[in-house]
């Protein structure tokens, strides 16, 4: 299990040994309860995010808000969560949302919303997803992120979305952070994992 058939040259015998890299390593988890925000900040309590992994993804599961119709958003740090990037134009965003409703598209600019929007808080109601975050290290291109997940709206519609998000400066981002449109996160668990 997990090995592949390698051949070490000409002549030399074929041998199996361990598949490399493709796997997801858990870095740290966060629970969150009744919190202002959720912050994974490169060389604090553990956290790692820098150029030792590709990629980096969060998978957030069940999360409430403490206010109805409201959505989670995303944002960037490049100084180790000294300074945080908001919606000011350097995010770039589209969401496709299916649910129990017709097809909806939005597009935005000013706005890190992952989670698509208006999810509810009433009894059963959260949203759950994931967010990648591909080679935040690296300075030569914009960093790019895609995140998809589905909801519970507060109609009681359910949905599902997926979109991209675009830092656009070249810096490397060492720190992100989540947080409601209002007020706090009532419940909900956030892990970082890192791709070898």
């Amino acid at each position: 299990d997990g090995q592949v058939f390698t051949s070490a040259g000409a002549g030399i015998k074929q041998t199996y040994e361990d598949a490399g890299g493709g796997d997801y390593v858990k870095i740290k988890s966060v629970t969150a309860s009744d919190s202002a925000s959720v912050e994974f900040v490169n060389g604090t309590s553990d956290v790692i995010f820098d150029g030792t992994y590709q990629a980096y993804k969060v998978i957030y599961t069940n999360v409430v808000l403490e206010t109805d119709a409201k959505y989670i958003l995303l944002y960037l740090s490049t100084d180790a969560g000294s300074n945080y990037v908001v919606p000011d134009g350097n995010y770039k965003y589209f969401s496709t949302i299916y649910g129990s409703f017709s097809e909806a598209s939005q597009a935005y600019t000013n706005l890190g919303m992952i989670s698509g929007y208006h999810f509810g808080n009433a009894s059963g109601e959260s949203a759950s997803g994931e967010v990648t975050f591909f080679d935040p290290n690296q300075t030569a291109v914009n960093p790019l992120v895609h995140f998809t997940g589905v909801s519970i709206w507060a109609s009681g519609a359910i949905a599902h979305h997926a979109g991209i998000l675009r830092h656009s400066t070249n810096e490397n981002i060492d720190a992100i952070k989540f947080l409601a449109t209002s007020e706090n996160i009532t419940s909900g668990t956030f892990v970082l994992y890192g791709l070898k």
